[in-house]
């Protein structure tokens, strides 16, 4: 289409290659090497990225109501992991929605934590655990801001949960984006004060007590006891996550390129301390007013498993995978489709297992969030020009008992300086007509924000496309397309 969209076609990625070839070959090795069947949401997860995109499994129809040009929509599998298309779209979503409708006007710090090898298959399986775990390190790192801004303040973050590493490896570990500092609540007056930047030994002693507690924990909730596993066959799932914390196979680079790594691996120990595998890093902050930079972080914290250019099929049939951060001159991991499948496997979630927790004053249950979360009907305010939302961003539905719903106005709360989208955020939006106004933001806003064009732009006429049908029975679709090949294709 001219206004820059074109469907996608994942049948020509490496990644739905792979998986179209060799998925069975994977579902035959698991059933005839383990007694224990491979878990249903992996199946089902692999299985439905094969349908991601394709018109053959249904696509929405849209015509334009100018000169009647229609185009067709594929339906999307939504899967978080497996389709680097759904993922990407996640991302963006989430981001969209964190920077526009959560996170206030404050600075913030991302603490990120790593776990030791031994946990990250506990984590990886075991949604109860990775809880805990998740738990421990928030309330250790709430615990700072409150001794550093006073023990009645509030603080807050957004845990971002990540399951993978540069190398398609499995690697646990917590992506949290704190407010840096805290809210104080003196009856109707609330302010924020500014923590003071992390010292290396404040660092230290945080980790020091995330691994004493979460040991402690795991101890008494019978995790660390020993087993005896002679004559215990392991099941498909702890198969494919001791694959997927093993080293491998990896090309080698040239050994001046050995130089650049340590430099890198020197560079980002700073605002970093370790102690007994428990890896603890906060060196990156974000100021006040930089809304930009607070999507990208987020961005950053949601993205998925796996990036399609550095995915590649070899001429001897072997997947090669492009590291992110070589190490000791690696730069591309080797794999067999199986072992690839297997790798990838692994890193879908299991149901139940949420990757963005909220937690403090912008927790869902917090009795402050409203008074700190942007609002989608704020005034905005800047140089003293105060800036309207639309009319219709304004109103809302609200269920009466006695009469139908009706559409009523949202009483405007007291604009604050950390509840209002800075203005050249607004601007960099479209004025505001790309806000995300709620968590789920609707596909024509979210592909305008992230890559600019406007896919319901008639390409003819520069009209408005719209729905109007969509088709769902793989019969009638594939007879939809076969007479659209042959309008397009007419015999000569």
């Amino acid at each position: 289409m001219p206004c820059g969209y074109a469907p996608r076609q994942p049948q020509e990625t490496a990644l739905w290659k792979i998986v179209r070839d060799h998925l069975g070959d994977f579902f035959r090795y698991v059933r005839e090497h383990y007694a224990a069947p491979i878990p249903n949401y992996v199946k089902q997860a692999l299985s439905q990225y094969l349908k991601c995109g394709d018109f053959n499994y249904g696509f929405a129809l849209c015509e334009c109501d100018a000169c009647n040009h229609q185009v067709m929509v594929a339906f999307s599998c939504k899967q978080r992991t497996t389709c680097p298309s759904c993922a990407s779209r996640r991302m963006c979503s989430e981001a969209a929605h964190i920077t526009d409708r959560v996170l206030p006007n404050v600075p913030i710090r991302q603490w990120v934590l790593s776990l030791p090898m031994e946990l990250r298959g506990l984590c990886a399986t075991d949604p109860v655990v990775m809880t805990a775990m998740n738990r421990i390190f928030t309330e250790e790192v709430s615990r700072r801001y409150k001794k550093e801004c006073g023990e009645e303040s509030h603080p807050g973050s957004i845990s971002c949960l990540q399951r993978f590493g540069g190398s398609l490896n499995l690697n646990v570990h917590i992506h949290s984006i704190f407010l840096d500092g805290a809210f104080a609540s003196r009856g109707e007056s609330l302010t924020f004060a500014e923590a003071p930047v992390p010292t290396q030994e404040e660092i230290h002693t945080l980790v020091v007590r995330i691994h004493t507690r979460a040991i402690k924990w795991l101890r008494r909730h019978g995790y660390m006891k020993e087993k005896d596993g002679d004559g215990i066959d392991p099941t498909p799932l702890q198969a494919m996550t001791q694959l997927a914390m093993s080293g491998g196979n990896f090309l080698e680079s040239e050994p001046d390129a050995h130089e650049k790594d340590e430099h890198r691996q020197t560079r980002s120990r700073l605002f970093a301390a370790t102690y007994e595998h428990f890896d603890l890093h906060c060196g990156v902050c974000i100021k006040k007013n930089d809304d930009a930079g607070r999507e990208k972080l987020v961005r950053y914290c949601a993205r998925p498993v796996l990036a399609l250019d550095r995915l590649e099929i070899l001429p001897d049939g072997n997947i090669s995978y492009r590291v992110k951060y070589s190490r000791r001159g690696r730069t591309h991991r080797i794999m067999t489709p199986i072992e690839f499948i297997a790798r990838l496997a692994i890193l879908i979630p299991p149901p139940f297992y949420p990757l963005i927790r909220y937690a403090g004053i912008l927790g869902p249950g917090a009795k402050l969030r409203d008074r700190v979360i942007p609002k989608p009907c704020l005034r905005r305010v800047a140089s003293g020009e105060v800036i309207e939302l639309p009319e219709r961003e304004k109103k809302k539905k609200e269920k009466c008992k006695n009469s139908n719903a009706d559409l009523v106005l949202v009483k405007e709360p007291e604009p604050t300086e950390w509840n209002m989208i800075t203005l050249s955020h607004w601007e960099r939006l479209g004025n505001g007509a790309l806000v995300a106004a709620t968590r789920t933001i609707d596909w024509r806003t979210l592909l305008a924000r992230t890559f600019g064009p406007d896919v319901l732009k008639c390409p003819k006429c520069n009209g408005r496309l719209r729905v109007v049908a969509t088709v769902v029975d793989r019969n009638i679709a594939r007879q939809i397309l076969a007479r659209v090949k042959q309008a397009r294709d007419p015999p000569s």
